[in-house]
């Protein structure tokens, strides 16, 4: 029912929140179905996604907090985020040190961006779930301690602004320019959270790596694409 609702007002005009996120019925349409769904007559393709994306965004999100981590476990933490290869990446990195599966693991993410105290955030979780949550913490304890003191200290240093609102402000400050662009080539980029569709006609007009311009950004380096 709730899908058919979004459906039917897939026409709306779409809202921008306070964070420069786009909200509409096709953002909350369910990723399955949005295939489906045609703008003149051409469906829509997701024209990228970033995996782990509020991860990958991380070294922006403490820049504009003031929160510092050495050069050389940020460094590290780039390099294992921004990789383009399939079956790489903080999941499978994860998953891996864990001795389970990308797929188990990353329901644990969500929650874990917003942890305050390994033991509650442990044990909030069901029984069968919970040494999942316990990976993850030794991961990160073992291999970007920093990182992860800076999650579990952030409601102590950030008072009355959680990391979501931030890590959502600093996806918007990366992906509407990027809409922003595909627009000025005459394309029509519909954004979902940190994903971007086009029409299945428009993705072999995109004329630059939309990945690498994200990335670029959280580098703080020059984009290679400039707005006409």
């Amino acid at each position: 029912i709730k899908d058919l609702k979004h459906i039917v007002r897939l026409l709306d005009i779409p809202k921008y929140h306070y964070d420069g996120k786009l909200y509409s019925a096709f953002t909350n349409l369910r990723r399955p179905l949005r295939k489906y769904v045609c703008y003149k007559g051409c469906y829509l393709e997701e024209a990228m996604d970033i995996p782990c994306a509020h991860f990958t965004m991380l070294p922006k999100i403490f820049e504009k907090v003031g929160i510092s981590i050495p050069l050389d476990e940020i460094s590290r933490w780039k390099k294992l985020t921004q990789t383009i290869e399939k079956e790489k990446g903080l999941y499978y990195e994860v998953a891996k040190y864990g001795g389970t599966t990308r797929d188990l693991i990353k329901p644990v993410f969500q929650p874990f961006l917003s942890i305050k105290n390994e033991k509650s955030f442990i044990y909030a979780a069901k029984e069968n779930d919970r040494q999942n949550r316990i990976k993850i913490c030794e991961f990160f304890k073992c291999e970007f301690p920093y990182i992860y003191n800076a999650l579990l200290d952030w409601h102590k240093r950030i008072n009355d602004t959680s990391i979501k609102s931030v890590a959502n402000v600093v996806e918007s400050e990366i992906i509407n320019p990027i809409c922003d662009m595909l627009r000025s080539a005459g394309l029509h980029p519909f954004r979902v959270n940190d994903a971007i569709y086009l029409p299945t006609n428009e993705i072999s007009m995109v004329d630059f790596d939309i990945k690498q311009e994200i990335f670029n950004y959280i580098n703080g380096e020059e984009s290679t694409k400039h707005i006409a």
